[in-house]
């Protein structure tokens, strides 16, 4: 696969995830214009959708091909072994987003989504630290 076609393919799956939450969007603001639904359903259906986006494009980020290939085999591991981690957390955090607003009293979507997403930034760079303190510690003499 050449980096041309692995750019594209990103390309094309961020607009088809765009174009659904953007779709999205406008039918939950024609459906609150026209007052089939109320203020706070159209918050909670707009972070809903915006919890399966974050979800899809999560699972989308183990699938891309970014860069420059890696100087070494070991490095190409700790790339993939990041992707899949940063996919995974982001996925999960998707989920947990529109699990939240779907299901939880306002309040408490609020907060978990606060504590969610600061769960899901220390997860990643913690791994991420861990993964290169012990790769600089395996290529050391």
């Amino acid at each position: 696969m050449s980096r041309y076609s692995s750019t594209r393919g990103g390309l094309l799956a961020a607009f088809i995830i765009g174009g659904i939450l953007i779709a999205g969007f406008l039918l939950l603001a024609l459906a609150r214009q026209q007052g089939l639904i109320d203020e706070d359903i159209t918050t909670r259906g707009l972070n809903v959708l915006l919890g399966l986006g974050i979800a899809a494009w999560g699972n989308r980020i183990p699938k891309a091909l970014d860069g420059p290939p890696p100087a070494s085999i070991a490095l190409a591991a700790v790339r993939q072994a990041v992707h899949r981690v940063v996919g995974w957390v982001m996925m999960l955090l998707g989920i947990a987003v529109a699990v939240l607003w779907a299901f939880a009293p306002r309040d408490v979507a609020v907060t978990g989504c606060v504590v969610a997403v600061v769960a899901a930034i220390a997860m990643v760079f913690g791994y991420i630290v861990w993964r290169g303190v012990a790769l600089h510690r395996s290529s050391t003499p």
